[in-house]
């Protein structure tokens, strides 16, 4: 099994849910996570004080510890899902994590017990579906219209320009900025940088980088452009970005594609 293994949703989390992940053991260590506009929930299976963990939506590069001999389950959460209201004190979070030993009258060790030793990445659905039902929250009009617009921008890779979604959408880029702000805690304009910035680290993680033709795929004014997009969210330069992103997990470096 490989360190990082992920595993597609079933039907009654796809709305919620863009895929379940497992970290294994032998993953211990630093590994730094690209922005990408996501929440994460998750939980660490440490024989000691395992803990739920609610990672931030990732607006910049950051640095995820991975203690020595812990496993980690969780689930990555869909642009927009409405959080419950009992998870974080304030909302939205931001490159932050909040860590819980209970959430919703659950105990993080109920949830670590029912990890059988070698157990993949298929069971994790099964066993953190029961928390997963306190941790997604009932959507509201915000977080209707914030999945609609992610929806849009991620199938645009970024590209496309806010003022012509507003449009689309049939509201004033004024509304959306304001609806982002209170959902994701980031502008409409901001996760479209994101995810730009994943799409091009999905292009370069398996392929040499034309750097120029990058720019000129996913509509950078030009490549001058792209490198300071790519150095102010990760503080690198676009060669050296290839270099960590090829070293990251799938899944880490913008978002997995969907079979």
């Amino acid at each position: 099994m490989e360190a990082w293994t992920i595993a597609q949703p079933s039907e009654r989390w796809t709305s919620s849910v863009e895929y379940f992940w497992l970290v294994e053991e032998s993953a211990s260590g630093v590994f730094e996570v690209v922005p990408d506009g996501r929440f994460d929930f998750g939980i660490s299976l440490s024989r000691g004080s395992p803990r739920f963990i609610l990672y931030g939506v990732a607006t910049k590069r950051r640095q995820l510890i991975m203690e020595k001999g812990t496993r980690y389950a969780g689930a990555r959460l869909r642009p927009g899902v409405a959080l419950s209201r009992g998870l974080v004190d304030r909302r939205p979070l931001c490159d932050e994590e909040v860590e819980r030993e209970e959430f919703g009258g659950i105990a993080a060790r109920e949830i670590r017990n029912m990890f059988e030793e070698g157990a993949e990445v298929s069971v994790v659905e099964g066993i953190l579906s029961p928390i997963l039902e306190k941790v997604v929250g009932i959507d509201d009009a915000d977080s209707r219209w914030v999945r609609r617009a992610t929806d849009s921008i991620i199938a645009s890779k970024g590209s496309g320009r806010i003022d012509a979604l507003a449009t689309e959408l049939g509201v004033s880029r004024r509304f959306l900025e304001l609806v982002f702000k209170r959902t994701l805690g980031i502008s409409p304009k901001r996760f479209a940088q994101i995810t730009r910035l994943g799409a091009v680290a999905n292009l370069i993680r398996d392929r040499e980088a034309d750097w120029a033709g990058l720019a000129a795929e996913f509509e950078f004014s030009d490549q001058a452009h792209m490198s300071r997009d790519v150095s102010r969210m990760t503080g690198y330069t676009p060669r050296h970005f290839k270099e960590r992103v090829r070293e990251m997990p799938e899944g880490w470096a913008g978002t997995v594609e969907e079979d």
